[in-house]
């Protein structure tokens, strides 16, 4: 019997900065989606090409801020993740 490995999917840097790419990597055939929105529902913003499966490292383009979610349709989930800000400013009152 073969074992089929995780569908894990990995976000990298977590969190992605605005306008800044990200990576997406994981293991398996399919396509990369990223959506709008968390959850499972949305638009789709970035779509990969396919993957021909095995150990994959997908660049999405920089994003603005807010909350988004990817999944690989095989994969039969999501990862919630927000894209933060380019810098926050503090100020710190007396």
């Amino acid at each position: 019997m073969t074992l089929k490995p995780a569908w894990a999917l990995t976000i990298t840097p977590d969190p992605p900065i605005t306008g800044q790419p990200f990576n997406v990597s994981g293991y398996g055939p399919g396509l990369v989606l990223v959506f709008t929105d968390s959850g499972c529902g949305g638009s789709v913003v970035f779509r990969s090409g396919p993957l021909r499966g095995g150990a994959y490292n997908v660049t999405v383009p920089g994003l603005p801020a807010g909350q988004y979610h990817v999944t690989v349709p095989e994969n039969l989930g999501c990862v919630n993740f927000s894209v933060v800000p380019t810098g926050t400013t503090t100020t710190l009152l007396p």
